[in-house]
């Protein structure tokens, strides 16, 4: 047997996983566009463009609660992998309950922040009550909204794909 042919069935394997998860997370990330196109396409047609205005303009806040998510999945799926392939699973158990315990916090942290300090993220992301009041009150209702779906969004992210 030649040294290619010995190699073959452990690349079919990964291969295998790799293109499952690379159409899950294509899927995952399409739904997510088209969710978003829905949302503008609702929000700017029944609401305005004040509404509107305060859906794009809180786009930073949700990059930034994806962004914190993606670091833990990324470095747990990578850390998690290591100790599997070590055959460590002890240790590949303790990096996925701490990735869990980061996103509970993450999630907690950015709910506190928005129920407790809404005025905090509106001038984070750049609207001032007093030049934009139709603005900031849809942006408040909107984060208000969005709140009970914090951990859902850092979830998807952590225990994804």
């Amino acid at each position: 047997m030649t040294e290619s042919s010995k190699q073959k069935p452990g690349r079919d394997v990964i291969s295998g996983i790799f293109f499952s998860a690379a159409v899950a997370m294509i899927l995952t990330a399409l739904v997510g566009v088209i969710a978003n196109m829905i949302d503008g396409i609702i929000t700017s047609n029944f609401y305005g463009p004040e509404a509107y205005s305060a859906i794009s303009l809180s786009g930073p806040i949700i990059s930034t609660i994806t962004l914190f998510a993606a670091f833990i999945s990324t470095g747990s799926q990578m850390l998690c992998s290591q100790f599997l392939g070590r055959g460590d699973r002890e240790s590949a158990d303790k990096v996925f309950t701490l990735a869990i315990f980061c996103g509970l916090f993450i999630s907690a942290f950015f709910v506190f922040v928005g129920f407790f300090f809404p005025d905090l993220l509106a001038s984070v992301c750049g609207v001032d009550q007093t030049k934009h009041p139709e603005i900031y009150a849809n942006m408040q209702q909107y984060f208000r909204g969005y709140l009970p779906g914090i951990p859902a969004l850092v979830f998807v992210d952590i225990l994804g794909p």
